[in-house]
């Protein structure tokens, strides 16, 4: 579903609106980065230069989750599937294995839309796991032109509401040692998770498509409201929120494969991006339901080598640590009228 023309109407509308900040009235102009753009750009590696190999799908990018980087989580699974599909596609890594603050990681993602959409000239698709899932909501809800140049979302396993897991504070803080700032960020009464659901959960005409399941032991609660549903019962058109074992009753699927390998989970993502609207899955469970858990080709191993070698020690001994949550950028408290 292409966007040109509200791309136009919402840069025309930037270009000759006032910036305005009271409570509801939302952000208008992009923030500024806080990060170099050149250090953004380089975060940034896709599969061709200029997006053009497949102009019959929308380039895709990978938000990977905690823990990991980008081509780590994605070079042995995802990038092989959307290679087979004929897509465009782009991995971003943000700092610090995803520990770190992550009002600075959503800038990665914010410059990664922006650069697929110039390079490519089409709208773009997203689809993230965990963290990835849930920290580029702040991209979409405080950069208008990632509102504007995003066609679909797919957030997997997406902690949007926070997560039992950090919901308070760890024995570290107490003693004095601090935590990630992102752990702090993570718990649902986090000022980072008021801000992003403050008003307007799913902001723009973004059709989102949010996966997850029972058995996800990071991301809790999963019932009776689920922690990374959106919209929870709004009937939003553009939503669709899909538990896996609510279509595949018995199949398993935890934190790690249900964003990885889980054929379930793959097929209804790339539904979202091949169909008008989110994903919906009457087009595709009977083909996967019964399919085999784990994605895994000839080519599964062989992208083992561009994944890397895993975490090095200095991963760990860069790892920021806090003692509490971030204070929240200037531009939320002034978009939201809230501190």
């Amino acid at each position: 579903m292409h966007r040109f023309a509200l791309r136009t109407a919402v840069l025309c509308a930037v270009i000759l609106t006032p910036v305005a900040h009271a409570q509801g009235q939302g952000q208008l102009t992009d923030p500024p980065f806080s990060v170099p753009r050149a250090t953004l750009d380089a975060a940034l590696d896709c599969s061709s230069p200029g997006l053009q190999q497949h102009p019959e799908h929308e380039p895709v990018l990978l938000v990977h989750g905690t823990f990991t980087k980008g081509h780590e989580q994605f070079a042995w699974n995802w990038e092989l599937r959307l290679q087979s599909e004929g897509f465009d596609y782009c991995v971003v890594t943000y700092p610090y294995r995803g520990t770190g603050d992550q009002q600075v990681a959503a800038e990665y993602i914010a410059n990664a839309v922006e650069r697929m959409h110039e390079r490519s000239g089409r709208p773009v698709d997203m689809l993230g796991h965990s963290q990835g899932a849930s920290m580029p909501r702040w991209a979409i809800k405080y950069w208008p032109t990632v509102q504007a140049d995003l066609d679909d979302f797919v957030p997997i396993a997406g902690p949007n509401h926070g997560t039992e897991v950090a919901a308070s504070p760890n024995g570290l803080t107490a003693a004095g040692f601090g935590m990630p700032p992102a752990f702090f960020q993570f718990s649902p009464a986090s000022n980072f998770n008021r801000h992003v659901n403050l008003v307007d959960e799913t902001p723009g005409t973004i059709d989102y498509t949010s996966i997850y399941s029972y058995d996800d032991e990071l991301v809790q609660p999963s019932y009776p409201v689920p922690t990374a549903a959106l919209d929870w019962q709004q009937h939003n058109p553009h939503v669709a929120n899909v538990n896996v074992q609510d279509v595949c009753p018995g199949r398993v699927v935890e934190h790690l494969s249900i964003g990885t390998t889980d054929a379930f989970a793959m097929a209804l993502a790339l539904d979202a991006f091949t169909h008008p609207g989110p994903g919906d899955p009457a087009r595709v469970a009977s083909a996967t339901c019964s399919a085999p858990d784990q994605y895994v080709t000839p080519q599964t191993f062989a992208g083992f080598s561009k994944a890397g070698n895993g975490p090095t020690f200095a991963d760990f001994t860069n790892t920021p640590r806090t003692n509490a949550e971030p204070a929240t950028a200037g531009y939320a408290q002034e978009s939201d009228g809230t501190p």
